[in-house]
């Protein structure tokens, strides 16, 4: 498994702060402000990898490493990942770049 980290990640007050609902002239604008500088400086993105080989390919879904995938969801999720039965840990997800005709 490897560690992709130094991921850039770019916080853009015109961007962030309509979305926080934050107003310009409001009196929460300078609070906001201040709470963006400091998630600027303490962000740290990661994300971790693995080369797992295709288990199962089918026609509308493909087994990876464990993980099932459904082409017309868009990705393969960990079985019991968050939002599917069982529960599971929020943010695991696996995706895959499945190509008619690879090995």
């Amino acid at each position: 498994m490897e560690v992709l980290s130094g991921i850039a990640v770019e916080l853009d007050e015109e961007v962030v702060l309509p979305r926080l609902r934050v107003r310009e002239g409001s009196e929460d604008v300078g609070r906001a402000r201040e709470l963006l500088e400091q998630v600027r400086e303490r962000v740290n993105a990661k994300a971790i990898y693995d080369l797992c080989a295709v288990e199962e390919r089918g026609s509308d879904k493909v087994e990876i490493g464990g993980a099932t995938g459904h082409r017309s969801r868009g990705g393969v999720h960990e079985p019991g990942a968050e939002g599917e039965p069982g529960g599971g840990a929020p943010g695991v997800s696996v995706h895959c770049d499945v190509r008619e005709g690879a090995g």
